[in-house]
């Protein structure tokens, strides 16, 4: 094992503080639908524009969200602010890295600064690409990764995850990232949901690697080779083989570990939906099983839509947002357990509290 590994894994160690065992409920505090861009606005490259926000982060009562969706003439970045638990004041975060990276995924909070992930399921321009920001001037993104001047992306990553997918007996060719957070010691928690031999052949996954980053004249590099921490078997779900993780949150009041997962069997609203976990960072290096977070009916909290952006906004409430690809659901609501309805410039999120006994 290499010398920068073990540090890392002593690290890891420092801030995994035990945690006793507690079982999780979420109850709905807010579940509403709001509209991202005009519903004048049609096109993206031939298909029908839609929003489909995947990434969320929260600092300051300013709520920062990302459009996994491009549009040549908007920004895929939006901020606002949390008034009595409902997003209000919507604008749009124009800057050229926003508009030139594809897909953004995750969103999370690294000392003072936001990164933003994008899927790097592709090795096409924009794909593979980290951002990070300074939080008091978001309009301000660079690229984040290792010391190398002369990369217009993160692809020096990107090959990397490749190497980490292979060593650890997964298909490399095709893969798709969805879920970052920082945690304690200079560390990014990056999650795997897809990984086979093209993107039309693979398998979801719900795996979780770290990479650590530094910080340097107000500059940020990724500055360690990744590690592979755990790959969690969630087969035992009614959804099976279909679902794959989708967000990331790490809390540093509670030193929970937030995460997401997601799936799409069909093309229709009762094909999506999701799950709410909990870790935290030792028991992920223990490779400890998730803990499923209860609704108030059932033992595994389900949610109807696709969750994908998950933020802390209190000690014990977290917003979630849903990416739906494309789909709007129905008019007529019969079992809202597993059907929604909304518009396709309208992105749907929940404010949660979460409670532990």
């Amino acid at each position: 094992m290499k010398k920068k590994n073990i540090l890392l894994i002593g690290s890891v160690l420092l801030f995994a503080c035990s945690q006793p065992k507690l079982h999780y409920k979420a109850s709905i505090i807010t579940y509403e639908n709001i509209p991202i861009f005009e519903d004048s606005v049609l096109y993206e490259n031939g298909l029908l524009y839609s929003a489909e926000i995947s990434a969320v982060e929260y600092f300051d009562n300013i709520i920062v969200i990302a459009n996994d969706k491009v549009h040549p003439e908007l920004s895929p970045v939006y901020t606002a602010k949390l008034q009595n638990h409902s997003v209000t004041g919507l604008q749009e975060l124009r800057a050229e890295p926003y508009q030139t990276a594809r897909k953004i995924e995750d969103i999370t909070i690294a000392n003072e600064f936001l990164v933003f992930m994008s899927s790097f399921s592709h090795t096409l321009d924009g794909y593979s690409t980290l951002l990070y920001a300074p939080k008091n001037d978001l309009s301000k993104p660079q690229l984040l990764t290792y010391h190398n001047p002369d990369s217009l992306e993160s692809k020096d990553l990107r090959l990397k995850l490749q190497k980490l997918l292979n060593e650890n007996g997964y298909e490399s060719n095709y893969f798709k990232l969805e879920g970052i957070a920082a945690v304690p010691n200079n560390q990014l928690l990056i999650g795997i949901r897809e990984s086979g031999k093209a993107y039309t052949d693979y398998n979801y996954l719900a795996a979780i690697i770290s990479v650590g980053y530094t910080i340097e004249n107000n500059k940020m590099y990724l500055n360690s080779e990744p590690i592979w921490l755990n790959s969690y078997n969630l087969s035992s779900l009614p959804e099976g083989k279909h679902t794959g993780l989708s967000g990331l949150e790490y809390d540093k009041a509670t030193n929970n570990l937030y995460v997401i997962t997601s799936y799409e069997i069909s093309e229709t609203d009762e094909g999506l939906g999701g799950r709410l976990w909990v870790t935290n960072p030792g028991a992920l290096f223990r490779k400890e099983a998730l803990k499923p977070v209860a609704s108030e009916t059932d033992s595994i909290l389900l949610f109807a839509h696709k969750p994908e952006g998950i933020a802390a906004i209190s000690e014990d409430m977290l917003i979630v947002f849903f990416d739906d690809d494309r789909i709007l659901g129905r008019e007529l609501i019969e079992n809202p357990k597993t059907q929604f309805s909304r518009k396709r410039n309208e992105t749907t999120y929940q404010v949660l509290k979460i409670t532990t006994k």
